[in-house]
């Protein structure tokens, strides 16, 4: 990670680091006194909501990049990808990449200037390649006032931020702070330890609860999978990731898969699983004993299910063809290898109108499913029953 500018509607320029070894024109002279207020502790909302467990952080504030100390914290983890990211403090939108043009090589982000006369950054949300839904909250863009802990992004790994750990790197800047470096940035990790001992996470905004059937924050009414979240959400399959988020483009996990698939068909609940991946009390276990026990699904190995492994499509495939009882079908799609022991169960999904192809006329079969995708899956499976 390095540093890169971008201009301040206040009408100054601040030194951004975002994480881009690849931009780096050189940093600041180290000055020969840094304030003493670097590593102080700011009064924040933790801006990742992860109950899931899949993120981490450590101290990396002075961790050496190519070209000068990181300058911020990085959140992630290797299955992080599409984890919401929330605003840390109130404030205003002043700077997001990608509404108005070509996404800049450092990716997806979002600086805010907040209430409390400090910059926040939030940078390598969603992924480069792809489209901004995986990147913004809806309704968030240039000029947008947020409040403390609202959703505003996901997690992601745009820039140059490794996809084998998506991350979220989390900056902040205060005018009154000088760094080694004579730029502006405060240390974010004790805030964020502070954030956590005092329970100050996303999620716990006062709000009514939200009843099955009333939407979810992050799915807009447009949304592709819009149908299929609603069908997910009023037949009690899932409940979203969050009070109020559905987090659709997140990858579904074998443990979720089997789960989803029990509460959608009514699976009765029998039998032993026998794997050793799979403990007593886990929060899958039900769910995978209803799918072993109808035959749906087998184990990645003897004594091993993978319930963290994230399910592909023609995974997916296979699982709703024995869910379902398809007779296989000879597979269509020109990626889809006629020799591949999911062609059958793929052609069957497609003939049976539960899944189709993308505009390119192919499957894409080692795509991750994601939970958008799953609901749309599930909602045409019932219809198929």
């Amino acid at each position: 990670m390095t540093s890169t500018t971008h201009a301040r509607d206040l009408g100054r320029t601040a030194l951004l680091v975002v994480a881009i070894t690849a931009l780096v024109a050189g940093f600041a002279p180290i000055p020969a006194t840094a304030s003493d207020d670097v590593n102080q502790v700011v009064d924040i909302t933790f801006p990742v909501h992860d109950p899931d467990g899949l993120t981490t952080y450590s101290d990396d504030y002075l961790s050496r990049r190519s070209r000068g100390d990181h300058g911020a914290t990085d959140i992630g983890g290797q299955r992080a990808y599409g984890v919401p990211v929330h605003a840390a403090v109130g404030g205003r939108v002043t700077w997001i990449t990608g509404l108005d043009g070509s996404l800049p090589n450092y990716g997806w982000m979002i600086s805010i200037a907040g209430d409390d006369g400090r910059e926040y950054n939030y940078v390598h949300l969603g992924r480069q390649d792809g489209p901004a839904s995986e990147a913004y909250a809806p309704g968030i863009g240039k000029g947008s006032v947020v409040e403390r802990g609202q959703h505003i992004g996901y997690l992601g790994h745009s820039g140059n931020a490794s996809a084998e750990w998506p991350h979220l790197h989390f900056e902040i800047e205060d005018d009154a702070v000088v760094d080694r470096q004579g730029t502006n940035r405060i240390n974010p990790y004790y805030s964020l330890r502070d954030a956590e001992r005092r329970g100050d996470l996303p999620g716990r905004v006062e709000r009514a609860p939200r009843a099955p059937g009333d939407g979810f924050d992050d799915v807009a009414a447009g949304h592709t999978h819009a149908e299929g979240i609603d069908f997910v959400d009023l037949k009690g399959v899932t409940s979203g990731c969050d009070a109020f988020l559905y987090c659709p483009d997140r990858g579904v996990t074998r443990g979720q898969m089997a789960t989803f698939l029990q509460k959608a068909m009514g699976l009765p609940v029998e039998g032993e699983h026998g794997f050793d991946d799979v403990p007593e009390g886990h929060p899958h276990e039900a769910g995978i004993r209803a799918v072993v026990a109808a035959g749906i699904a087998q184990g990645t190995g003897e004594r091993s299910f993978a319930p963290d492994q994230t399910v592909r499509r023609e995974q997916m495939a296979m699982f709703l063809r024995n869910a379902l009882d398809l007779e296989d079908v000879e597979s269509d799609f020109p990626d889809v290898p006629e020799d591949s022991v999911h062609a059958g169960a793929i052609g069957a999904v497609a003939q049976a109108r539960i899944a189709a192809g993308n505009a390119e006329g192919n499957f894409v079969p080692v795509a991750p499913v994601t939970r958008a995708q799953m609901a749309t899956f599930l909602m045409r499976a019932a219809d198929a029953r």
